[in-house]
């Protein structure tokens, strides 16, 4: 049992909180759901992916006996019916096609740092393209919106840089 004293404005406010209690709560409530977002976390630090932020402060949350909410019920349910829906063979080929997409979004991000152009304009491209980068390593999939925005950015810096050196 863990006894907490908060002191308000020269009040003192004492609360005897058992933690204990609802951590074993959520273990039976949510054990299923604990196992699913160690086995998505586990999973991106083998593949040497930073694991989403999101995913893990809802294991931690889970685990730490705090509360949880209906709405994120909801979204712990997301989170691991979104990364169940992927059977081996699947996941298989998305990894063989992030080992071909990863490269070329990072050309892309190198060329963007070729370019002259203005300095938040250039950020605001890179932020896009860190962002395409991190989905598509967490979800293993991207639009065709997304890859043709891509391409068109790529595209962009061509033009740029061979503006550039005809300049010069």
């Amino acid at each position: 049992m863990i006894l907490i004293r908060i002191g308000f404005f020269g009040q003192v406010l004492t609360i005897e909180y058992n933690m204990n209690k609802w951590i074993e709560h959520n273990k039976k409530k949510y054990g299923v759901e604990i196992r699913a977002l160690e086995s998505i976390i586990s999973a991106d630090v083998r593949r040497s992916i930073p694991p989403n932020q999101f995913t893990s402060d809802m294991l931690v949350a889970l685990k730490s006996g705090r509360k949880i909410t209906t709405r994120m019920e909801h979204y712990i349910s997301k989170i691991v019916t979104d990364n169940k829906s992927l059977d081996p063979k699947d996941k298989s080929d998305r990894l063989k096609w992030l080992e071909s997409v990863m490269p070329k979004i990072i050309m892309v991000i190198n060329l963007v740092d070729e370019t002259n152009w203005s300095g938040n304009y250039k950020q605001n491209k890179l932020n896009f393209l860190e962002s395409i980068k991190r989905q598509a390593n967490h979800k293993l999939s991207l639009s065709k919106k997304q890859m043709e925005f891509v391409t068109k950015i790529y595209n962009q810096c061509k033009k740029n840089i061979e503006k550039n050196e005809n300049k010069s």
